[in-house]
């Protein structure tokens, strides 16, 4: 029997025709490139630390926007980033990113234009739209979250920005609901600065996270039945977010072995 040399071709079988080495050492994709290829998912998990960097930059921005002169505008710009933001962080996959496209473009074409021809287009199919692109992405970020099989700082930021834009998807329904109020008002302020009683964007900021907290401060109290069920849906929202999510990162932290590293792998695009 004749003893093979070369490293390019052990265990492999006899061949009629001769390979250059630079062939037999090619990637295993090229070797396998008979089987059917498993379609690659997009390196966007990464990203969830941007749109988690974003969304900070508008909560830090916000308070400072009312007093500038084109406050609307920078709203619009810091609104935008988050979403754009958000559209990467979930788009794992090809048809994820289709939808989430799908329901941005819209979103932010109706906000610009409400921003530059409010009288062209009214802002609550803008608000509609708006929350249901926040509910599509917290959806996505708590099904990332719950097939991760092991815990590590891509899934506690995923977890974070989860529950920073479920106090966002709120954001726009309490702005509804203030324009759709039968009496003309649907929250009363106790502030004197806020004499004509409208739920502005950093109001319905401030009063999404003080009620997904659960803090109820009271100086904004919802009067209106449908601001009423709103602020207490996004109560309930809000405690059993925070209840299941600590409960399903501990039970999969705990699970592991005590000899196993606690990071999760590597994704495949990494590589």
């Amino acid at each position: 029997m004749a003893t093979q040399t070369g490293n390019s071709l052990i265990d492999r079988p006899m061949s009629t025709t001769s390979h250059p080495p630079e062939v037999l050492a090619a990637s295993p994709a090229r070797q396998n490139s008979g089987s059917p290829s498993k379609p690659r998912a997009l390196p966007i998990r990464y990203s969830t630390f941007e749109l988690l960097g974003s969304l900070i930059l508008l909560f830090l921005a916000a308070p400072f926007l009312e007093r500038m002169p084109q406050k609307d505008l920078i709203e619009s710009v810091l609104i935008t980033l988050v979403m754009t933001m958000a559209i990467i962080a979930v788009s794992e996959k090809k048809s994820a990113l289709i939808v989430a496209l799908s329901l941005a473009i819209p979103t932010l074409a109706m906000k610009w234009i409400n921003h530059f021809s409010p009288r062209l287009l009214g802002p609550e199919i803008h608000l509609v739209t708006t929350t249901i692109f926040f509910l599509y992405v917290i959806a996505q970020l708590l099904k990332y979250i719950v097939r991760a099989p092991q815990v590590d700082q891509r899934v506690v930021c995923a977890a974070i920005c989860g529950y920073l834009m479920l106090g966002m998807a709120w954001i726009p329904l309490y702005m509804l609901a203030d324009d759709l109020a039968i009496s003309g008002v649907a929250f009363q302020f106790s502030t004197p600065s806020e004499p004509d009683h409208r739920m502005h964007a950093f109001n319905a900021l401030y009063f999404s996270f003080i009620t997904l907290t659960t803090a109820g401060y009271g100086d904004i109290i919802p009067i209106s039945p449908l601001a009423r069920m709103l602020a207490m849906i996004e109560a309930i929202t809000g405690v059993f977010y925070m209840a299941i999510l600590v409960s399903r990162l501990v039970s999969v932290y705990s699970t592991l072995p005590p000899h196993e590293p606690k990071t999760a792998p590597a994704h495949p695009d990494a590589e």
